[in-house]
Order: C-alpha cells, then sequence, then structure tokens
C-alpha cells in the first residue's frame, strides 16, 4: 500500500512539473506587451491583427493559467473565459460574445469581474443575456464587419439562381428553402453551399426533393471556402435559419450586392434591410422571387455594409476597446 502511495505522489509530481514546464513556456511566448487572442476557432479574427501592427499579436486555442499579456481579446464565450475569469488576468480583458455563446452555460459560468468589457455582435443577443446575467461588465454592441476587399462588387439584377450557404442543420432551416424554390417557378434553380450536421434533416429533404420532383433544380455542392466566387453567378441569397445573430453569409452576399431574403427572425431587422427584403413565409418569399414584390438594388445593399458592416470599423473599434483608449 506504502509502495502505491509513492507511486502515486510521484505519477502527481511528474504531471505537475510537466504543467509547470508548459505554463513558463507559454509565458515565454506570449511576452507581456503582446496583445493575446484567445480563439478556438479562429474564422473571425484571422484579420484583426492588422489593427494592432505595433504589437506583437499571438494566438492560441487554449488558454493556460500564468499567460502573460498587455490585453486579452477572447473570441467566444466559451471554456476559454470561463478558465481565464477564476482569476485577475494581468492585462486588460476583453470578449466578444456571438449567438451561439448566448444560449450556453457558460455566461453563467464566467466570473464577470474579472472581464473589463463585453462586446456582443447584436442587440437582440445583448437583450437576451442582459435579462438572465445580473452582474455583467460595460458592454457595447459591434456588429460583425465583412472585408469589402475580399467581396467583389458590381451591379446586379433580379434573377432565378437561388443561394443558400452554411451548416445544414434544424435551426438553419434548409426546408423551407425546398418550399420556397418549390413556390417559385420551374425556372428557377437552388444552389447549397455547406455541410449536413443532421442526419434526419438530410433524409426529410432528400425526401421533399423526390416527391416534389425538384432534383434537377437543386444542386448540392458541399463546403466552399472561397464564397466570393461561389456567389458569383447567384442571384438571391436565402437565409432560412430561425435565429441569428448577425448572418455573415448575408453579409457577404449584400457586400457583392446580391439581393438578400431574410426569414424574419428575432433581431433581422438590424440588418439595414427594406421591408420587402424579409419574409414570413414560403410564399411571401417566393413572390419575391416570381417579381412581385420589391425592388433588386445593388447598390443600396452595398452601402449597408460599408456604412454599417465594414471590418476596418470593426477592427478600430475593438482595439479602442482593448486598449482602453491607451496607446
Amino acid at each position: 500500500m506504502r509502495k502505491f502511495v509513492r507511486l502515486f505522489r510521484r505519477i502527481l509530481k511528474n504531471l505537475w512539473i510537466k504543467q509547470k514546464e508548459t505554463v513558463e513556456r507559454m509565458v515565454r511566448k506570449h511576452g507581456s506587451n503582446d496583445i493575446l487572442i484567445v480563439d478556438e476557432v479562429g474564422s473571425f479574427t484571422k484579420g484583426l491583427p492588422k489593427a494592432f501592427s505595433e504589437y506583437e499579436v499571438r494566438f492560441t486555442k487554449k488558454f493556460i493559467p500564468g499567460m502573460l499579456a498587455k490585453a486579452y481579446f477572447f473570441e467566444w464565450c466559451d471554456r476559454n473565459l470561463v478558465n481565464a475569469s477564476q482569476r485577475r488576468l494581468p492585462g486588460r480583458v476583453v470578449c466578444r460574445i456571438h449567438r451561439y455563446s448566448a444560449y450556453t452555460r457558460n455566461i453563467y459560468k464566467v466570473n464577470w469581474l474579472n472581464v473589463n468589457h463585453l462586446i456582443f455582435t447584436s442587440k437582440h443577443i445583448r437583450d437576451y443575456v442582459a435579462t438572465r446575467v445580473l452582474n455583467l461588465p460595460s458592454h457595447s454592441i459591434i456588429h460583425g464587419g465583412i472585408d469589402l476587399g475580399r467581396m467583389t462588387y458590381r451591379k446586379r439584377k433580379m434573377g432565378k439562381e437561388l443561394a443558400l450557404a452554411g451548416y445544414l442543420n434544424p435551426r438553419k432551416n434548409p426546408l423551407l428553402a425546398l418550399e420556397i424554390l418549390n413556390k417559385s417557378g420551374d425556372d428557377t434553380r437552388l444552389h447549397i453551399a455547406g455541410e449536413w450536421q443532421d442526419k434526419a434533416l438530410r433524409e426529410v429533404c432528400e425526401a421533399y426533393i423526390i416527391r416534389h420532383k425538384l432534383k434537377k433544380r437543386v444542386i448540392f455542392y458541399g463546403w466552399q471556402e472561397d464564397i466570393n466566387a461561389w456567389l458569383e453567378d447567384k442571384n438571391i441569397l436565402l437565409s432560412t435559419a430561425w435565429s441569428e445573430g448577425i448572418s455573415y453569409v448575408v453579409l457577404e452576399a449584400m457586400a457583392k450586392g446580391i439581393r438578400p431574403l431574410v426569414y424574419r427572425w428575432v433581431g433581422c431587422e438590424e440588418l439595414g434591410l427594406n421591408e420587402q427584403d424579409y419574409f414570413d413565409s414560403a410564399e411571401e418569399a417566393a413572390m419575391v422571387i416570381r417579381g412581385e414584390r420589391g425592388e433588386y438594388n445593388s447598390e443600396y445593399y452595398r452601402k449597408v455594409i460599408e456604412t454599417e458592416f465594414n471590418q476596418v470599423q470593426e477592427h478600430k473599434a475593438i482595439r479602442a476597446l482593448l486598449l482602453d483608449n491607451k496607446e
């Protein structure tokens, strides 16, 4: 028994030494004057270092206690922020919370007293969280921005090539897109770029396509890394999700001058679209596609992105918050 206890203690000691060495390496890697971006996914922070050109910007997918930085930017209210918030960090701490995080238990696990500022990507998500968490830190709303140089714009016109892009799951509601297609005329086609995340939903959608003889009018492409190129020959971007924060693929389409057609999820008015660009039913959306409702206005869609969802403005606002307006 004593041998077992000594062996167990030795194992614990070795694990502690390895953990300490790991922390020391990370501390050396992330200097005290660095900007540390903690992002487990990496999809929304790729261009952010450009806003901190005079600083050393470091990325990590996992926060380890002991990491030193001038300021910490946590993308997502996830386990990284939960762990980091259990102690006071030496630098300023800012977190950006998206729709996904708002509906998880993480918002209750974070010690918000150790977070300096919270960024919401939309007003309705801010309102949802604020009614459930009493001790939120100072916060602001900064809409996600689009890199305008990445999305090629041209003036477009009405057409029958529909697009649906993103993860295909119940919340994104691709079955509604098929219903819209079925009501929009035999010359209309639906192009789908994305990955299925629900087997039952895929089965239902495939059965709907067969039952309504839509096979020749629905084209699946799989996931598309270059969304700019894929959208180029499309006329309308469908957004059939029943819940969103701010839909980035809608913003990307608008930046190209493509008309979005958006289901009225809570908070969708923050997109700044015309009334005719929203819909409540498949028939109402089909009326737009058939040319019976609203006008196509590429210049307006692009202008909304330039003024309200510009990545340069987004990064400038994040920089001011992360550095607390102090250089």
